[in-house]
C-alpha cells in the first residue's frame, strides 16, 4: 500500500544555450541546472521528471555533456532517479531515425537517466511500484493525435488506480500563448484519469494559481531565462510535490520552489513629446539608476521629436554609461513630431495645404480647391483605410503626392476635375513620375502594355540563348 510518494518536476533546461554569444549566458544555464538539482537533492524526493529539452540543440557539443553528466551524477549518488522525454530541441524524429538515437540515448545507456520515449513506464522504490509515468515527446500540433495513441496503446496498464500516475508532455496548451500553439485543450487534460500532469516547452511557470483546488496541470517553466519575454517572472524554480492516497483517490500537495538567477530587467520608457536634448537626459538617468553588477538590461524607448532629431540619438554611446551591467540593449522607437496630426478637421486642413504647397508649384489661391477636392474625395471614396485615419491619409500624401490622388481618384465616380489635375501634372516638381489621369482602365491598358513591350526584347533574347545551348541552330537564323 503506497502511503507517501514524492517526487521533483522541472523542465527546460536548455544546457548548451549561449545566448546573446556570451560565455556567461552559456554558463548561466548550466548553473542554473545545477542549483536546481542541488535544491532537489535537498528534498530528497522518490523521482525526478523532466518533460523535455534537456539539452538546446540534438548534438551538444562535448563540453556541455561533460557538464550535464556532471551534475546528474549527484542524483545517481544519492539514489533518486530522473525520468526525461523528448523536447523540440532534443532531438527530431528524422534525426533520430537517421543517426539511430540520440544524446538522451547515451545518457541511459551511463545510468544517469531514464529516457522515456512516448511510452508508460512504473517507478520503483527498494522493489516496490510507487508510480505510474506516461510521456509523450514533442509532436507540435499532432500532439492531441498522439496523445490519443498513446493512452489507447496502454490504456490496460493505465487503468489502474493502485498507484499514482503522471502524465509528462512537452506542448503548449490553449491558454498558454494566443495564437500558433498546439490543439491540447485544458478541459480534455483535466477530464483525463491522470493525478498531475507536468507540462514542458512553455517557459514560464504557469498557472500562478496552481493550489487551487482540483488543478493537476503544472508547468514548471524553463530553468533559466532564454528570452526576454520570459523576465517578468524574475525567479526561477521547480515543483516539489508530495503525494498521498486518501481513501480510493491520491491527493497531492504541490510547492513551487524559487531560486534566484542573474538578475534582468527590462524598462519602457515613453518620454511623450520631448527635444533630443532632453530625450539623451532621461535615457541616461534611467542607465544610471539600474546599472547593478551583471544585470541583462533593456530599455525601450518611446515618443516623438523633431524632424531630423531622431538619427541624432545615439545609442552606442548611450550603452558607454552602463559601467557594471553584462549587457545593455536600447530599442528606440521615436517618431518625427512633424507628421503627427491633429484629429481636428482645421488642423488637418491646414496639414494639407503645407503639403500641398511644399509639394507642388501651386498658386495660393488654388489651394483651398485642392483641400476641398480631397476631402470630398476622401467622403466618397471606397477605400475606408483613408476615410477611418486622417493621419494615415495625411502621410500617405506626404510620401507621394501624385500616386495618392490618383489612386483616390480612380474611386471616385462624380467627380470632374480635369483641369485641376492637368495643373497638377504641369507644375508639378516630383521627377520621374506619370501624368495623373481619371481613366483608370486607360492607365492599366497603357501599363500593361508598355510592360509586355519592355519583356518582349528580353524574352527574345532569353529564348535565343536558351536554344544556343540546346545547338538548334537553324532556329537562330
Amino acid at each position: 500500500m503506497v502511503i507517501m510518494v514524492k517526487w521533483c518536476h522541472l523542465s527546460d533546461v536548455h544546457l548548451g544555450y549561449k545566448q546573446y554569444n556570451l560565455i556567461e549566458r552559456y554558463e548561466d544555464f548550466i548553473d542554473a541546472f545545477n542549483t536546481c538539482i542541488e535544491l532537489i537533492i535537498e528534498k530528497h524526493p522518490d523521482f525526478v521528471i523532466l518533460p523535455g529539452d534537456l539539452f538546446e540543440h540534438f548534438n551538444p557539443k562535448p563540453a556541455t555533456l561533460r557538464k550535464c553528466i556532471v551534475i546528474l551524477e549527484k542524483l545517481k549518488l544519492k539514489n533518486i532517479p530522473i525520468f526525461v522525454s523528448r523536447g523540440n530541441h532534443d532531438v527530431s524524429t528524422s534525426k533520430f531515425k537517421r543517426y539511430g538515437g540520440d544524446v538522451l540515448d547515451l545518457l541511459q545507456d551511463l545510468s544517469l537517466i531514464n529516457y522515456i520515449k512516448d511510452d508508460v513506464v512504473i517507478v520503483k522504490k527498494e522493489g516496490k511500484e510507487i508510480a505510474l509515468i506516461a510521456a509523450l515527446g514533442y509532436y507540435g500540433k499532432k500532439s492531441s493525435q498522439m496523445l490519443s495513441l498513446l493512452l489507447e496503446k496502454h490504456k490496460t496498464i493505465l487503468s489502474r488506480n493502485d498507484l499514482p500516475k503522471i502524465l509528462m508532455l512537452h506542448a503548449f496548451l490553449e491558454d498558454m500563448i494566443t495564437k500558433g500553439g498546439e490543439d491540447l485543450k485544458i478541459y480534455t487534460l483535466n477530464r483525463l484519469n491522470f493525478d498531475y500532469i507536468a507540462i514542458g516547452h512553455y517557459h514560464l511557470q504557469w498557472p500562478n494559481n496552481y493550489k487551487a483546488p482540483g488543478n493537476k496541470i503544472f508547468c514548471s517553466g524553463a530553468t533559466e531565462h532564454r528570452s526576454s519575454l520570459e523576465w517578468k517572472q524574475s525567479t526561477r524554480g521547480f515543483y516539489y510535490v508530495e503525494c498521498d492516497k486518501i481513501n480510493n483517490s491520491f491527493n497531492i500537495t504541490p510547492e513551487f520552489i524559487e531560486y534566484n538567477v542573474r538578475p534582468k530587467k527590462r524598462i519602457v520608457l515613453d518620454l511623450g513629446n520631448i527635444s533630443k536634448e532632453k530625450a539623451i537626459e532621461k535615457i541616461s538617468s534611467v542607465i544610471a539608476q539600474n546599472d547593478i553588477p551583471d544585470i541583462l538590461l533593456s530599455i525601450v524607448v518611446k515618443g516623438s521629436l523633431k524632424s531630423g532629431e531622431i538619427k541624432l540619438i545615439d545609442t552606442n554611446s548611450l550603452k558607454k554609461i552602463a559601467k557594471n551591467a553584462l549587457r545593455l540593449d536600447i530599442i528606440t522607437d521615436f517618431t518625427d513630431s512633424s507628421t503627427i496630426i491633429s484629429s481636428n478637421e482645421d488642423d488637418i486642413r491646414e496639414t494639407m495645404s503645407e503639403i500641398f504647397k511644399k509639394i507642388f508649384n501651386i498658386n495660393s489661391n488654388d489651394i483651398p480647391t485642392m483641400v476641398s477636392l480631397v476631402e470630398e474625395i476622401i467622403n466618397n471614396v471606397e477605400n475606408k483605410e483613408f476615410q477611418d485615419n486622417s493621419l494615415k491619409m495625411i502621410k500617405y500624401f506626404e510620401r507621394n503626392m501624385k500616386t495618392s490622388l490618383e489612386k483616390l481618384i480612380s474611386h471616385e465616380k462624380k467627380i470632374s476635375s480635369n483641369i485641376l489635375i492637368e495643373k497638377i501634372n504641369k507644375n508639378s516638381n516630383i521627377k520621374n513620375t506619370k501624368p495623373i489621369s481619371l481613366d483608370k482602365n486607360e492607365n492599366s491598358k497603357k501599363s500593361k502594355q508598355d510592360d509586355e513591350k519592355k519583356l518582349k526584347p528580353k524574352r527574345n533574347k532569353i529564348k535565343k540563348e536558351k536554344l544556343k545551348e540546346l545547338g538548334i541552330k537553324r532556329y537562330l537564323k
